[in-house]
């Protein structure tokens, strides 16, 4: 399964490279795309109140660092946080929320969703950047820790691979 996301990842961001002649936010010769490999972003998410075995709603506050690989600006490193709601429990869930930080092109700042299934947070935004729309797509694995108790915990080490791409949108 890790290694069909992974393939996904970069077929997205190879996609994203692919369509330079439909993008109206970059110029047709800088439309790019980066990768982050598995392992390179890793963060910490926080839950108020913790997650727990029950499904309730949740303030959410998840700081990530990421290394990425690709092609013109969109290569090098992403310090991006993501604050927001959800309605989860530690089996299952989605919510949305702004997502902040900074990036190779400047400040960062935009939208996202997400979904859990068990450990894992997949997390698909959109962000403006260096005057460019970008597309995000994370996935992420929430390290559960069991100090709290199995399945209960308000903190979490997060870590993860995912990609960052320009977005082409029909002009």
């Amino acid at each position: 399964m890790r290694r069909l996301l992974s393939l996904f990842a970069c077929l997205i961001a190879v996609g994203a490279s692919a369509v330079a002649g439909v993008n109206a936010n970059a110029a047709d010769d800088d439309v790019d795309a980066a990768y982050c490999p598995a392992g390179s972003i890793t963060g910490v998410g926080t839950w108020t109140p913790p997650i727990t075995t029950v499904m309730m709603a949740h303030a959410l506050t998840w700081t990530t660092h990421a290394q990425c690989t690709g092609s013109g600006d969109e290569n090098g490193a992403y310090d991006i946080g993501f604050n927001g709601t959800s309605n989860e429990d530690c089996a299952t869930g989605t919510g949305q929320g702004t997502l902040t930080g900074t990036g190779p092109e400047g400040g960062i700042s935009g939208t996202f969703t997400f979904r859990r299934i068990g450990v894992h947070l997949y997390i698909s935004g959109m962000f403006l950047s260096g005057g460019e729309e970008h597309t995000l797509q994370y996935w992420l694995d929430v390290i559960m820790p069991t100090s709290e108790g199995v399945c209960v915990y308000s903190s979490a080490p997060l870590i993860g691979h995912g990609v960052i791409a320009d977005w082409p949108l029909a002009g």
